[in-house]
Formats: C-alpha cells, sequence, structure tokens
C-alpha cells in the first residue's frame, strides 16, 4: 500500500512538470518572446501644433496629443493613427505600426453683413473676413440724395468707401441717407420785399417767395434759381445747388387820384368837410406847402382863363380832398381886413402865378402873382400873406392891396421896412436854412418910380419872418436885363442870371440856392427857354453858373436812362416842378420846352440831380415832347405809369419823402390837353 501512495505521487510529479516545459517554464536555457514599440510622428498646418511631436508606443498601446489653435485659427481636421479628437484632445487607436497624426488648421472667419436705408446702396451686401482682418464697403448715395451716417463694425468713412475696423465677430454695416438739401435765399431792393428771407429745399424740388413792393414801387424784375413770376409770386425752377432769388423794385408813379381827362371841373363838397368824393378842378399856376400832419394844401391858379382863391387841403392818409375856404366862384376879389391882423373873413384875391414859401413854424406865405385886388382890379398884385394851419385864418402881412405897384428897393443888402417887392407874377422861391424867404425874378412891373412898365425881371429879394422887413439883395431894378455867366463852377460876385419866368428853384442841404432854367434872357440879351443851372450863397452873396448853356433853346441830352453823366443835361424848359429829395438830391419834372430833338412842347420827363456829383441822371419819362399819361389804375404803381407833358404843376414833398404832383396844363390819358386835376404820387427816391 505504501508503494501505491508513491506512484501516485510520482505520478503527479511527472505530470506537472511535462506541464511546465510546456509552458516555457524550466531552466534558464530555455527561449523568450520580445515586445515590438512603434513610432507616432505628428504633423500641423499653419494655424497651428500637435505636441508632443514625436511619441513612442508599444505595440498594441494608444496615444495622446494636444492639439492647439493659433489666435485666429479653429482646427479644421485631426487624422492618422486611427484616432479621434475630442476638445483638444486626439487619442490614437492601438498602434500596431508606425504613423502619423496630422493636424489642419484654419483661419476663424465672421459674416459682415450690409444694410442700406432708402436712398442709396451699399456693396457688396455682405462679405466673410478672417478674424482680426478688415474689409471695405462702397457706399453710393441716389441721385438727390447724399450719405447721412455708416456705422457699424468699428469702420471709418473716407468718400464713398468704408472700412471696417478689425473683425472679431459677425457684424452689420449700417448705412443710412437723407436727402440732399439746398438753401435758396432771398434778397430784396429798395422798394418792396420777398418773404420768407429763406428756406431749406431738397434736391429736385422747387419753392416760391412772395414779392410785394411798397406803396409806390412796383416789380421791376425778380431773377435767379430758374424761377418765374406770376404776379407777385416767383417760383423756383428745380433746385440742384444753393441759389439766391433777387427782387428788384423800382420807383414808379401812382395815380392817386383825379380825372385821367383834362378840362374837369371842381366838386368842391362842404367847406370844411372831407369827401371822397370832393376834388379841385383843373387848374396851372396854383400854389402848394406841405401843412402839418403831412397834408397837403392848394391854393388858387386858373382855369380856363377864369381865376381862383379856393383852397384845398389833401390827407395823404385818407387819400381825400377838403374845400378848406375861399370861394367856389371864380375871380374873386381880395378881402385884406387890417395888416398884420388874422381873421377868419380874410381871403387873397383869386391869382395865378404867385409865389409861396413855407415857414419854419410851418406857416404858409403868399406873394403877389396876376390877380384881384382889394377893389376886384386884375393885375400885378406884390401882397404879402401868411396862412396859419392851425388857426385856419390868413393874415395880410404887407405889400399893397391894390394892383399894379412898383418896387421899393432901398439900398442892397439893407433891411428896411419901407422896402417891397414890385407886383410880379411867376417868381420863383427858396427858404433857407435860418427861415429867411427868398424870391428872385418873375414877370412884372419894373423901375422904382412911375410911370411904370412891365418886364422880366431878375432881382433877388429875402424877406425875415422875424422882423417882417424886406432887403433887396442883388440883381438889377430894370427888367429884361441879360445873364452875366463868368466862368462854369467859379463864384464870382459880377456874375447874375438873366431875367426871368417860371424857373424851378430849390434849396440845397448846406442852405445854398439853386436856380434852373425858366423862359427869358441869356447872355446876349435873347430870350428863350433856358436850362442853366445857378448856385447862391448866402453866405458870400455870389452866384455861380453851375451847368447847362448860356444860350437858349437848347435840346436835352439824356443819355442812359437811369444812368448819371456829366454831359446829362435837360432841355431848355420852363414852368417845370421840382422836388428835393432827403439826400439833398433835386428831382425835375416835365415843363414846357425842348426835347431830345429839339421840338418844343409839353414835357414829361424825370430828371434827378445831384448837388454832390454835379451830374443829371434821367430818371424816367419820355425824351419826345407832348406825351400822353398813363394811368394805370388808381392807387397801384406800375412800371408803365407816367403823367403825361405838362407844365405849370404843383408840387409837394410829404415827411415820408414822396413826391406829389397836381394838374398843371397839359395832357390826359386819351391825347386831349388842357387843365388838368390829376393828382400822382412818386415814392422817396
Amino acid at each position: 500500500m505504501y508503494k501505491f501512495r508513491f506512484s501516485i505521487q510520482a505520478l503527479i510529479i511527472a505530470y506537472l512538470c511535462s506541464a511546465l516545459v510546456a509552458c516555457g517554464g524550466g531552466s534558464s536555457s530555455a527561449s523568450t518572446t520580445a515586445v515590438t514599440a512603434y513610432t507616432i510622428t505628428t504633423t500641423a498646418s499653419t494655424g497651428g501644433s500637435v505636441t508632443p511631436g514625436t511619441t513612442t508606443v508599444n505595440s498594441g498601446q494608444t496615444a495622446k496629443f494636444t492639439v492647439s489653435a493659433s489666435n485666429g485659427y479653429t482646427v479644421q481636421s485631426v487624422t492618422g493613427c486611427g484616432g479621434t479628437l475630442s476638445g483638444n484632445t486626439y487619442t490614437t487607436g492601438p498602434v500596431t505600426d508606425n504613423c502619423t497624426v496630422n493636424a489642419s488648421f484654419k483661419p476663424i472667419t465672421y459674416t459682415v453683413t450690409a444694410t442700406a436705408g432708402s436712398g442709396g446702396t451699399i456693396t457688396p451686401p455682405s462679405t466673410t473676413v478672417s478674424s482680426g482682418q478688415t474689409t471695405t464697403f462702397t457706399v453710393s448715395a441716389n441721385s438727390g440724395y447724399k450719405i447721412q451716417s455708416v456705422t457699424g463694425c468699428s469702420g471709418t468713412l473716407a468718400g464713398s468707401t468704408y472700412t471696417t475696423g478689425p473683425i472679431k465677430t459677425n457684424c452689420t454695416v449700417n448705412a443710412s441717407f437723407n436727402l440732399i438739401t439746398y438753401t435758396v435765399s432771398a434778397s430784396a431792393s429798395s422798394g418792396g420785399t420777398v418773404t420768407p428771407p429763406s428756406v431749406t429745399v431738397d434736391a429736385g424740388q422747387t419753392t416760391a417767395f412772395n414779392v410785394t413792393a411798397n406803396t409806390g414801387y412796383a416789380i421791376q424784375n425778380v431773377t435767379g434759381c430758374g424761377g418765374t413770376l406770376s404776379n407777385n409770386v416767383y417760383k423756383t425752377g428745380t433746385i440742384s445747388g444753393n441759389c439766391n432769388v433777387a427782387a428788384h423794385f423800382s420807383p414808379e408813379w401812382t395815380w392817386e387820384g383825379g380825372s385821367d381827362l383834362a378840362g374837369q371841373p371842381a366838386v368842391y363838397g362842404i367847406e370844411g368837410m372831407a369827401s371822397a368824393q370832393s376834388t379841385p378842378g383843373g387848374r396851372e399856376s396854383a400854389v402848394s406847402w406841405v401843412g402839418p400832419s403831412d397834408n397837403l394844401w392848394l391854393f388858387g391858379g386858373k382855369n380856363s382863363g377864369s381865376l381862383l382863391d379856393d383852397l384845398w387841403m389833401y390827407s395823404s392818409v385818407t387819400h381825400e380832398w377838403t374845400w378848406e375856404g375861399g370861394s367856389d366862384l371864380p375871380d374873386q376879389h381880395g378881402i385884406y381886413g387890417a395888416e398884420g391882423i388874422p381873421a377868419t373873413t380874410n381871403i387873397p384875391g383869386a391869382r395865378t402865378g404867385a409865389a409861396s414859401w413855407k415857414d419854419a413854424a410851418g406857416n404858409f406865405w403868399l406873394f403877389g402873382g396876376v390877380g384881384l385886388d382889394l377893389q376886384g382890379n386884375q393885375g400885378y398884385l406884390n401882397d404879402l400873406w401868411m396862412y396859419s394851419p392851425v388857426t385856419r385864418e390868413w393874415t395880410w402881412e404887407g405889400g399893397s392891396d391894390l394892383r399894379d405897384q412898383i418896387s421899393t428897393y432901398g439900398t442892397e443888402g439893407v433891411a428896411n421896412v419901407l422896402c417891397t417887392p414890385g407886383a410880379r407874377s411867376d417868381a420863383v422861391t427858396w427858404t433857407d436854412s435860418n427861415g429867411n424867404l427868398w424870391m428872385f425874378g418873375g414877370v412884372g412891373l419894373y423901375g422904382h418910380q412911375y410911370p411904370y412898365a412891365v418886364g422880366t425881371l431878375n432881382d433877388l429879394w429875402m424877406f425875415s419872418t422875424v422882423t417882417h422887413e424886406w432887403t433887396w439883395e442883388g440883381g438889377s431894378y430894370s427888367a429884361d436885363q441879360p445873364g452875366v455867366y463868368g466862368a462854369t463852377g467859379v463864384p464870382a460876385p459880377t456874375n447874375m442870371p438873366g431875367a426871368r419866368i417860371g424857373a424851378d428853384a430849390w434849396t440845397g442841404i448846406s442852405g445854398n440856392l439853386w436856380l434852373f432854367g425858366g423862359y427869358g434872357y441869356f447872355a446876349s440879351k435873347q430870350e428863350g427857354d433856358l436850362n442853366d443851372l445857378w448856385l447862391y450863397s448866402t453866405v458870400t452873396h455870389e452866384w455861380t453858373w453851375e451847368g447847362g448853356s448860356d444860350l437858349s433853346d437848347q435840346s436835352g441830352v439824356y443819355g442812359t436812362e437811369g444812368v448819371p453823366a456829366t454831359a446829362n443835361t435837360p432841355g431848355a424848359r420852363s414852368g417845370a416842378v421840382s422836388w428835393t429829395d432827403v439826400n439833398g438830391d433835386v428831382w425835375l419834372f416835365g415843363g414846357a420846352g425842348n426835347d431830345s430833338q429839339g421840338y418844343n412842347g409839353s414835357l414829361n420827363d424825370l430828371w434827378m440831380y445831384s448837388t454832390v456829383m454835379h451830374e443829371w441822371t434821367w430818371e424816367g419819362g419820355s425824351d419826345l415832347a407832348d406825351r400822353s399819361g398813363v394811368y394805370g389804375t388808381q392807387g397801384v404803381a406800375a412800371l408803365t405809369n407816367i403823367p403825361g407833358g405838362r407844365s405849370d404843376a404843383y408840387p409837394w414833398t410829404d415827411i415820408q419823402g414822396n413826391l406829389w404832383l397836381f394838374g398843371g396844363n397839359g395832357n390826359g390819358s386819351k391825347g386831349n390837353s388842357g387843365y388838368l386835376n390829376d393828382l400822382w404820387m412818386y415814392p422817396k427816391p
């Protein structure tokens, strides 16, 4: 039994030993199998890296790599070694051979889109931009529009190109546009307005302005911005740039009242009561003043052989006449009362061709003329009257209440209560800066003792409204004296205008006295219509021949209308009317005389004389005689309006500087001539 147990143990040991041999166990002399390792390499495109760059992995094992994109790049793909990418880790599959991990990177890109509002475009509409790069867009405004703003993507606009900032995210460029606008401004010359003064207009559009002429002015023309005028609305053309509308106005005549036909009778109405129907009848050679409240006053004159003594007042505010006194019948004798004593019953006799002034206190003064004296006898008068527009009373201040009185000259240059001018008509007058009243010439009685004779005069007189004394200041006490002209522009004590009637006179700014034309005697003691211009200094008591001719019957030299020239001069004439404007310049209208062709007739030319430049300007009217009036619409100034040719009309200048003209002997609207009662206004120049 012991042997059996041994045998089994021996068999087990033998089996185990066999098994060990089969498994390679046993002694140190037995053979072994080696382990295989593989190399993994990496590649990376631009824009990133793979780490580690190379590694060794045993057969069947895996490896991990870190894939890193550079700034502005992203991983596009990682391939090789049977791996997979998770995040930025690439894990290979079990490696059984050498292999390569390949990493590809690409730039990060963003989409930049563009939007445009109405009025323009932006191109391209969108673009893809690499991170950190910039891009550009072209911004174009439609016709009539402009780029208002371009924003987004941190860009800047230069001209029509918008360049973004470095792009780091998707973004949008926004372009907005607005209409191009232009400023249309408006300007107006004196005499009117244009409204509005300026307006902003979209490109391609039009706009309109209201053009309004002041009283007495008319629209001469409106220009600029390609527009057209319809009535008083100026509509521009299509606006394509800043521009200016310029309105030009011109002073024009306005027919203010009375008839456009000659020979019209007066409509008196009720004495002292204004009425729209009241109007003086046609007349010539009346006298006129400007009174308080800017009212215009008119006295006497001649109508169809009858002499008048009616007194009228015209309101430039209500445009109504008032018969203020005197008779509504012709040929009335004077009621003198007591000398120096005002009275409501006093009234100068009917007369024509009287001389008149207005003193510093606003009183009206009247001297002589051809008329009826206290006894109703007609002749040359030398009575002096003063009318107060406040008390509405006349005062006989001096001279005789009888006709045909000769002068009392006294000593030249010396005042004397006994001195008085002789009876006369058609003299001219001034008021100097001291309020003294001056008178020159006329036709009447001459000499200083009886028997008397009638002739044309050139004596110069001054009346002081303070002392009530006359002073014979110069000229001759004989009649029909020729002019002593001397040298043009040079004063001299021997210079003296020739005897004349119907001249024009005005007072200059410096207080000097001016004399123009008339009918009378020139240098060679022959008579005719004159156009000589004289200046008298109340300081040196010397005359200066300032211009015009020392011959008679000279034609007018008109030049170009509206353009002053040293060669310009009105033709010889008498019975014209004149005004002085606020600038001291003198305006002359009409008269009976010579036109540009030398024809003698009734004139309606309008002239302005600059006492500074010593030049005449033909301002309007015709350069031909005997023109009919163009009346237009009553109360409305117009470019074509013009009074007809006339002489011996009556002028005023109101406190605004407007020029007024009434009546005279001349032409109405239809070629008929005679005594006129039309009333005209010419605005302040």
